[in-house]
């Protein structure tokens, strides 16, 4: 829920946002490591 709050407070639209997630993590090993994860977040700023 948090992570919803948060990509809501930075005027993303939540459906796009999450849908871009899980398409992102598929194929990334952010088990291993999870630093990767840092761009994905909603406050991270598209590349």
């Amino acid at each position: 829920m948090q992570l919803i709050e948060t990509a809501k407070a930075n005027n993303l639209n939540v459906f796009i946002y999450l849908r871009h997630l899980l398409q992102k993590m598929h194929g990334m090993d952010f088990k291993n490591h999870p630093e990767f994860l840092e761009n994905l977040m909603p406050w991270a700023k598209e590349p």
